[in-house]
């Protein structure tokens, strides 16, 4: 989950980018943000070179055009945990053509109902498909919040609770931007990505719903209740076995043993498993391929057994004595980390 920040005019916000995101961006982005802000080769810093460094720390997506931002809206809201948008999205201008072919419900009468106030375009979109605007979405706005409060276009939501004018947030009010900035630096699911990113951006090469399956175990890795442990037994055995491994077979031609005879795209897991670490009766020592050695093993034997065994499918008996845990949970997490990063390793 990421942060989507639209802003038209983000040259000129260079200071309160780095402001708000600094925890996230780093030092050595915010020293590149900085240089561009005192570049005095004349030419000055272009939105697009703003992006590109921001976007870099893999935490925050950027936008500067109402059309780029619509189709993050449209296309993957869900991806977000926290939107903030500039309300005037017209600095850069739009054609409606353009607008209609990511959106075709917006017409003549929706651009100039919403001309200078795109971001209200967005808050509507995001009503309707159900997203936490509440505690999610942030107007970021050159007037006071007072002057908005009784805009025909946001009084209906703030009067029915819909939204809410604490998140209108006033550019040029210090208190109100610290307060943007603490919400920011708070939120839990930013740092589990912040600190994740690693395994993320790796599980991403592979399928982008995978990180999000990974993030969501790492965010109830610590649920004691045994309907979500079977739940997460289950993400880690399907991230090796549905994911990791059948790569890993394809990109590395495994011999025919290594498939199920009923489908060529179905591997058998053991058999992956005993082929990368197999042992060598000749020699008596494991026949270990693609830089893998006995942790990698001892992990792949872990997680096939464990989260196959007490998985999903697994019917639990009260007088089964030893039970997973949350900590057998975290243990089987170290263990996919360890080798998501040599997956990584031996991928091209």
């Amino acid at each position: 989950m990421k942060i989507l920040y639209v802003e038209d005019e983000l040259t000129k916000n260079i200071p309160k980018i780095i402001r708000l995101f600094e925890k996230y961006l780093g030092k050595k982005r915010v020293k590149q943000l900085e240089e561009l802000e005192n570049d005095e080769s004349g030419y000055g810093a272009g939105p697009q070179e703003v992006k590109k460094i921001v976007e870099s720390c893999g935490i925050i997506d950027i936008e500067y055009t109402f059309s780029e931002g619509l189709a993050k809206i449209t296309k993957s809201h869900q991806q977000y945990s926290i939107f903030i948008i500039d309300r005037n999205l017209s600095e850069i201008e739009y054609d409606l053509v353009d607008i209609q072919k990511i959106d075709q419900k917006y017409n003549d009468d929706f651009y100039d109902k919403f001309f200078e106030r795109e971001g209200d375009y967005f808050l509507e979109l995001l009503i309707t498909q159900k997203e936490d605007v509440i505690n999610k979405f942030y107007f970021l706005t050159a007037n006071s919040r007072d002057d908005l409060r009784n805009k025909d276009k946001l009084k209906n939501h703030l009067d029915f609770g819909r939204f809410k004018a604490d998140n209108i947030i006033d550019k040029s009010d210090t208190d109100e931007m610290n307060k943007l900035k603490m919400r920011i630096e708070d939120d839990e699911k930013l740092q589990i990505l912040k600190d994740n990113l690693r395994y993320v951006n790796i599980l991403e090469k592979i399928n982008p719903q995978l990180s999000e399956n990974f993030l969501d175990l790492i965010s109830h890795k610590d649920d004691t209740n045994q309907n979500t442990i079977r739940k997460n037994l289950t993400t880690i055995r399907n991230i090796l076995s549905d994911n990791i491994l059948p790569e890993i077979a394809k990109q590395e031609n495994a011999p025919d043993d290594c498939w199920n005879t009923y489908g060529k795209d179905e591997i058998i897991i053991g058999a992956v498993i005993k082929w990368i670490s197999g042992f060598d009766k000749e020699t008596k020592e494991n026949n270990y391929k693609f830089n893998s050695n006995s942790i990698i093993k001892t992990f792949l034997y872990a997680i096939k057994g464990i989260a196959s065994d007490f998985g999903v499918h697994k019917k639990y008996k009260k007088e089964d004595k030893t039970q997973p845990t949350s900590d057998t949970v975290n243990a089987l997490i170290f263990a996919l980390k360890d080798i998501i990063v040599w997956f990584d390793s031996i991928s091209g």
